[in-house]
């Protein structure tokens, strides 16, 4: 039995690789994370249940899969109001409760489901403007009580249009700190990682911290990203002439509106023709594709995430290669702090004998494309993941859609193997099958969120470019 209750810090950072957090492709400069490294576990394997950033921390906090703990309301999908989190069942533990995330994932609730004191900041904020000073102010408070467990959501890496505005000291014009802006701005976030962990006392204290989910931008390089910032230019050049095109009268565009957004206004675009102009690789096409067209999907571009667990009686120098799950965070935290009646209904487990170095068993992770919003453009697809293999079909239609790849042989995902192999796909269908619920894999329909709510997100999911 524990004498006293750590204190927890669940660190998500938006949209971080695990390979860009540690390993031979990381070209970073960050001594705070190396050093959590160095003082905790790292799991270089994890799996995200989805590749966006609602469903994905909906299915961390309840050990669950998405089509699970979410439902559909009225265009977005919310946390299932019958699913209880890991939130709640610390805060029945006696944790205190605090949050800090951006207002883009306000549907999330917190504050409503468990009490918690959360505040929301605005997406353009990050650590390195503003918003790092105003969390090392919270973490000094004498107003958090302990034992406390903090959600921190930090934003910097999401968008490559958000380095423009945020201050840096030059880290993104310094290739000395990486080989492209995302990985510049994971030099410029460590410093701040450090003021942060400098605040806590490491001895009583859990730091988790992993990503909500992965980004195609970290892979970019000289030529990839010199594309990328041509459109992302162009976007921008785009949505100051559509803002000129709302202050047109309505009488002079009634009748030809497509002449005026292209004759008067020259719109641009980019287009596949642009990116087969770049010369790039066949996985080069595919993730400036999917840049020019954001359709989420189920590469692993956007589902390998870090997983670190540092401080508080933990083993250190631990580096474990096996796949795990996000799903598997809290039932970890729950037997660590001997809380082990917590997981109960969940489809996560812990890690706690891997930790220990214990005989662990690979389990397939269960992967599905799902979206902040239903109007976000979308792979419907569900599939499964193991250390080999990668499975991938539509939702409702088992012949549709089918990818398979080897992931041993392919890592990149180039080269869908499925037609040759139907007795692999046999096999990983069985296992996805397994997993369904009485109501296959669709959601529930829910009226969780109050008509102002729905608006509120909506419009910030339209202003970042979502919909």
């Amino acid at each position: 039995m524990l004498i006293s209750k750590p204190n927890i810090l669940l660190l998500v950072v938006d949209g971080f690789r695990a390979d860009r957090c540690f390993g031979e492709k990381k070209t970073s400069i960050t001594p705070n994370l190396d050093k959590l490294i160095k003082n905790g576990i790292y799991f270089d394997k994890t799996i995200s249940s989805a590749s966006m950033t609602f469903p994905s921390i909906t299915s961390l906090m309840t050990s669950k899969y998405p089509f699970e703990c979410l439902v559909e309301d009225k265009g977005l999908v919310v946390p299932h109001p019958n699913i209880i989190n890991y939130f709640e069942k610390f805060s029945k533990k006696g944790y205190h409760i605090y949050s800090n995330n951006p207002k883009l994932i306000h549907h999330l609730g917190l504050e409503n489901i468990c009490s918690c004191i959360s505040k929301k900041y605005e997406d353009s904020k990050a650590v390195n403007n503003k918003l790092g000073q105003t969390i090392l102010e919270q973490l000094k408070s004498k107003a958090i009580l302990e034992p406390w467990l903090f959600y921190l959501h930090i934003y910097d890496l999401h968008d490559a249009e958000f380095f423009k505005i945020i201050k840096t000291n030059n880290f993104l014009s310094d290739k000395k700190f990486g080989d492209n802006k995302y990985e510049r701005m994971v030099s410029a976030i460590d410093v701040w990682l450090g003021k942060i962990f400098d605040e806590l006392d490491l001895k009583n204290t859990i730091i988790i911290l992993t990503a909500d989910h992965g980004s195609v931008r970290g892979t970019l390089n000289k030529q990839t990203e010199k594309f990328y910032e041509k459109l992302v230019n162009q976007k921008s050049k785009n949505r100051s002439k559509t803002k000129l095109l709302e202050k047109i009268p309505k009488k002079l565009l009634s009748r030809n509106v497509d002449f005026v957004a292209k004759k008067l206004l020259n719109f641009k675009s980019l287009d596949l023709h642009d990116i087969q102009s770049t010369k790039s690789t066949t996985y080069e096409q595919r993730v400036l594709n999917y840049l020019v067209n954001p359709i989420e999907n189920l590469y692993d571009d956007k589902l390998v995430v870090p997983l670190i667990f540092s401080g508080f009686n933990l083993p250190k120098n631990k580096i474990i290669h096996d796949q795990v799950q996000s799903i598997d965070i809290f039932p970890t935290l729950a037997e660590i702090l001997n809380f082990s009646d917590m997981n109960q209904d969940i489809r996560g487990r812990s890690l706690f004998s891997q930790i220990k170095g214990r005989n662990f068993k690979e389990t397939p992770a269960f992967i599905e494309c799902v979206t902040n919003s239903t109007k976000m453009p979308k792979e419907d697809v569900i599939g499964i993941r193991t250390s080999e293999f990668k499975y991938f079909r539509n939702r409702n239609d088992a012949e549709k859609d089918v990818h398979l790849f080897d992931l041993k042989k392919d890592p990149l995902e180039e080269n869908n193997i499925q037609e040759s192999n139907h007795d692999i796909i046999k096999k990983m269908e069985e296992i996805l099958l397994t997993l369904q619920s009485g109501k296959g894999f669709s959601y529930d329909k829910g009226e969780n969120l109050t008509d102002e709510e729905k608006k509120k997100a909506q419009e910030i999911f339209s202003k970042l470019g979502y919909i």
